[in-house]
Formats: structure tokens, sequence, C-alpha cells
């Protein structure tokens, strides 16, 4: 049911406010679940509206953005081409979470690897198009972070190219607003690829993998063409999404501020479901993962929820 909450708020949001001018507005009632959110028009750089806009938070795969538009620079600056075949690292092929599951030696075309990252949200895709383009994900981090300094990304720090946990990694809804219209107004192509919902890679082979966007939006609402979607145990649900409805373009950055609820009622940050009350998955505080019982109504109603998303729901 909060799931169905957050994408109706993201909705009303994005198509509410992109059909009209709004003067007054109650900040409770736009964003009645989130942490911290920003809409803004990208062209102008106006800021329709503000929650906590600045507050450091996880931004989970929202990540890929930066790593994305950096992609498009290597393209434009023929670092890489479209067509161009990279080779996957075994550091590649161990990140877990949202894969399309790479193996070592693996030689795949950007244009599919940058499809796997805008569609599908592949961590590996994201570590083999940083060491193509930057030699090792050390130097692609160092250009991540150059590239948010010239932005002015002030409340932005990034640690990896794909927005798995790690300490010191952060960002703000305000500044991943800022990112997303910097690639949207320079590289304007990047949303033919955040535009699909389905697709494939490895077409005409024995691995053929299917790609589906975990932003169902684009698939439900008219004028979504992008942008990403993110998860972890850390960041909770946030989203990067961006419209054009009457010739007018929005982008809307949130964290939500609730996690899923289980069939008991209990939601995943109470203290209930970590000791285990026999209806709620278990926590694994080692590895700050969730882990569930597949035999459970409540695992078999959650895979359904977040098919894809693996054992456990760290994206």
């Amino acid at each position: 049911m909060k799931k169905v909450l957050f994408i109706s708020i993201i909705c009303l949001s994005l198509i509410f406010l992109t059909a009209f001018k709004i003067d007054n507005y109650d900040n409770d009632i736009l964003s009645t679940d989130s942490k911290s959110a920003v809409l803004i028009e990208p062209t102008t750089m106006t800021v329709i509206y503000e929650r906590n806009p600045h507050l450091k938070l996880a931004p989970a795969s929202m990540t890929k953005i930066m790593t994305m538009l950096l992609v498009m620079e290597a393209l434009e600056n023929k670092i890489i081409t479209l067509d161009q075949k990279l080779i996957a690292s075994e550091y590649a092929t161990k990140m877990g979470g949202t894969q399309i599951y790479l193996e070592v030696g693996e030689e795949m075309s950007v244009r599919d690897l940058l499809k796997s990252v805008a569609v599908g949200s592949a961590n590996d895709a994201s570590v083999v198009l940083a060491e193509g383009i930057s030699g090792t994900v050390d130097n692609f981090v160092n250009l991540m972070n150059k590239k948010a300094n010239e932005l002015g990304l002030e409340h932005t720090n990034f640690k990896n190219p794909n927005g798995l946990p790690e300490e010191g990694h952060y960002s703000c809804a305000m500044d991943m607003a800022v990112l997303s219209a910097y690639l949207i107004n320079n590289y304007s192509e990047i949303l033919d690829y955040t535009s699909i919902y389905e697709d494939y890679v490895r077409e005409d082979s024995k691995k053929r993998f299917w790609l589906v966007n975990k932003n169902k939006l684009i698939k439900f609402v008219e004028g979504v063409d992008g942008l990403k979607t993110g998860w972890t145990n850390e960041a909770g649900y946030c989203l990067t999404a961006t419209m054009k409805k009457n010739n007018i373009r929005t982008i809307l950055t949130l964290h939500a501020e609730f996690m899923y609820t289980a069939n008991c009622g209990h939601a995943f940050d109470c203290e209930k479901w970590k000791s285990g009350c026999g209806k709620c998955p278990r926590f694994k505080a080692e590895t700050k993962s969730l882990v569930f019982d597949k035999t459970s109504v409540s695992w078999k109603k959650m895979k359904k929820a977040f098919d894809g998303f693996g054992d456990n729901l760290t994206v």
C-alpha cells in the first residue's frame, strides 16, 4: 500500500505541478512520505518545490546518473564509441545487487552496457563502463567528483559508479536534480535509453537477458521518460524522475520516508522485524541486508513487488 502511495505522490507532483502554476502549496500535502524532495524546471533551473533539498542521503542507484553523464561525455570526446566492445574484469563481475551477470572476460558493446545501466540499473555494467573510460574505478570516481565540483554539487561525494553502500558516498535531492538537468540539457539522447521500459542484451545468444526498467512511471504515466530509481537498505526508496507535459519538462528527485511494510504491519525499520516477530523478514546485521523465509507469504508478495532485486533487497 505504501509503495502505491509513494508512486501516487510522484505522479501527482509531476502531473499537477507541470500542468498548473502553483503559487501557494502545503508542504505536507505535496511530500507526505518524503525525507527530501526537489522539483525543478531544467531549462531555467526554476525551483518549483523543495523539502530538505540539501539533506545528505545515500543516493543508491541514482548515482548512475553521474555515471551516465560521464559515459555521454566520453562518447562526445571519442574516448569510447557505442559499438566499441569493453571487457568485463573480475572485479566488475563481483558487484552483486542488480546486474546482467557478466562473466570475467566477456565482451559487450558500450551501447548495450549503457542500456543495461539506464534500463536495468546493472551494477556490473556500471563498473565495466567506468574501467573502460578511466582505466580503473578509482580513476573514474575521481572523475565523478571532479564533475560534481564543476557543477557546484556541494553536498555530493561519490565513492563508486553504481551507488552500492559505502561510507562517505552521499548526495542530496537538489544536487541530483541539478545533475539530472545538466545531463538532459546537454545530452538529451540519454532519454532514448532511460525511456525504454523493457529490452534485451545478448539478443542473439543463449545468454539473452531481459532488462525491465524499475521506473514503472515510464510505462504507466504519459510523458515520463526517465530517469533513475534507487534502493538500498541505507537509502530506502529514492527516485529522480523526469516528465515532459504541455511542452514543459520537469525533474523530480525524492527520498521516501518509509520502508516497505510486511504482512504484520511492521515497517522494515522497526525493532520487531530486526529481532524477528515470525512474520517479517529478518535483518542480517553483519551485511546490512534483509533475508527472507522464501516459503512465507511475505516473501512471495515481496518477490512479486521487487522482482529482479535478488534475494537481498540491495540495488
